[in-house]
């Protein structure tokens, strides 16, 4: 039986830890999420409980998390070529192996 998991990014303001402001606007100030890209690797190889099936090598790329100016990532499957059934659901990612992965970001939105 192998285990899956599921990941969700979201950016958050640093100062009030908030996703959305209270009156709904998208964050304040010069900065925008808005085309902010992330891309999730994968932090080291990861296999199946039997180890017989390699589904990432270390670093590989997997998805992308493209974030609206409220901070809502849209995933975007770009790894096909592995085994692991992984799949798109509007925010979040599914169907993740058991392993460690990690988010960098890949694009940086203008400033507005």
């Amino acid at each position: 039986m192998s285990q899956h998991g599921k990941i969700k990014l979201s950016k958050t303001d640093k100062d009030t830890g908030n996703t959305d402001r209270i009156d709904g606007m998208p964050h304040h100030g010069d900065v925008s999420f808005e085309g902010a890209v992330y891309t999730l690797y994968a932090k080291n190889d990861i296999y199946n409980i039997a180890k017989t099936v390699k589904y990432f090598s270390k670093d590989e790329p997997i998805a992308t998390f493209t974030f609206n100016s409220y901070g809502v990532g849209n995933v975007n499957v770009i790894n096909t070529q592995t085994t692991a059934k992984i799949s798109a659901s509007g925010d979040t990612l599914c169907g993740l192996p058991m392993g460690q992965y990690y988010a960098k970001e890949t694009v940086v939105p203008e400033r507005i």
